[in-house]
């Protein structure tokens, strides 16, 4: 899967997506250390674009991992 994220996109999360505080290693997610579905749309930029079809933003003071098809360009 191709992503058209690139590093420093401003990115809006909607409502009900799901965050992952994750490490990557050689391009792929660990196991997740916390997951949190957002109540409330936020805004995040991203960070680095992975293979795997996740995205790392950089939201609210934290770095989180968001499937692509979650995320909108702002």
């Amino acid at each position: 899967m191709q992503s058209s994220y690139q590093i420093g996109d401003l990115v809006h999360i909607p409502q009900a997506a799901q965050l992952l505080d994750c490490d990557v290693r050689e391009n792929q997610l660990v196991i997740p250390l916390r997951v949190v579905e957002i109540k409330q749309p936020k805004l995040g930029v991203v960070t680095h674009v992975l293979r795997s079809g996740y995205v790392q933003i950089y939201c609210e003071g934290s770095r989180w991992s968001v499937e692509a098809s979650s995320l909108y360009k702002v």
